[in-house]
């Protein structure tokens, strides 16, 4: 959460239109997806204001942690490759961060 504190105390204006949404995992430490920047300037396209967008980022988020506690939960496979697939994971997580993110304090793209 300190990369999402970090963004909300960035910006004095953060505390009058920063809706955001961060899914993590049971304990926390793993972001699952976010909704991405909920600046008002954008909320023609931000996920935070539209019910099917919303909607779909949850289910995707909870599709990875269902992932996530598979492979946690998973004893067969080796070390490596649980750690291979877990880095994956958080790759393609970083990467719905990074696309959800794009948006400006201004709405400028």
């Amino acid at each position: 959460m300190a990369n999402w504190k970090r963004a909300f105390e960035s910006n004095t204006r953060h505390k009058f239109g920063f809706a955001t949404a961060v899914v993590l995992d049971p304990k926390g430490l793993e972001p699952l997806g976010t909704s991405g920047s909920g600046y008002l300037a954008d909320w023609e396209i931000a996920t935070n204001y539209h019910a099917d967008k919303f909607f779909a980022f949850l289910n995707a988020s909870f599709a990875r942690a269902c992932r996530l506690a598979a492979l946690q939960a998973e004893t067969e496979m080796s070390t490596l490759e649980r750690n291979l697939k877990l880095a994956a994971l958080r790759n393609e997580v970083l990467l719905q961060i990074r696309a959800v993110n794009v948006g400006s304090p201004n709405g400028s793209r």
